[in-house]
Order: structure tokens, then C-alpha cells, then sequence
């Protein structure tokens, strides 16, 4: 027996991430979200969803670290700030 993965709506995308269903269509069409079409709707899979989360976390982790390098190597060039 196979467990099929439950299939979201683009509302219940938009609800999870507190944004509008225009903007989940916006994120199907620029390929960012993967979706498919399941009864003349689009679907997406709680497993893409999930990985879309966590490409966006990686993301934002790696900006931080990037933001941080960069903050510290100006720190590093011009020393710390004298009053």
C-alpha cells in the first residue's frame, strides 16, 4: 500500500506562510515553488512546501553570515570606533 503525500491548495500555501494566493501564484510562476495541476487546480506538495521553507531559512542564514563577514572586516580594517 502506498501512502499518497497530501496536496495543498494555494490558499492553505498562502495561510502557512501569511501571505496572499496571488503571491504563492507569483512564486509557481517564477518556478521558485514547485506545483501541479490536480483537477484543473494547482496543487502543491507539503514536501515542496517544505523544502521551499527551508531553502528560504538557508538563505537568510547565509545573508546573516555574509551581512556579519562584512561587518567585521570593516571593523578589522578601520579598527573599532574611538570616541
Amino acid at each position: 500500500m502506498t501512502i499518497r503525500e497530501p496536496y495543498l491548495s494555494l490558499a492553505d500555501v498562502a495561510l502557512t506562510l501569511d501571505v496572499s494566493v496571488r503571491d504563492i501564484a507569483q512564486l509557481i510562476a517564477d518556478g521558485e515553488l514547485p506545483a501541479i495541476r490536480v483537477g484543473g487546480q494547482q496543487r502543491v506538495t507539503q514536501s515542496s512546501l517544505e523544502e521551499y521553507l527551508a531553502d528560504q531559512h538557508e538563505q537568510q542564514r547565509r545573508s546573516a553570515l555574509w551581512q556579519g563577514s562584512q561587518t567585521a572586516s570593516v571593523i578589522d580594517l578601520f579598527g573599532p570606533r574611538s570616541k
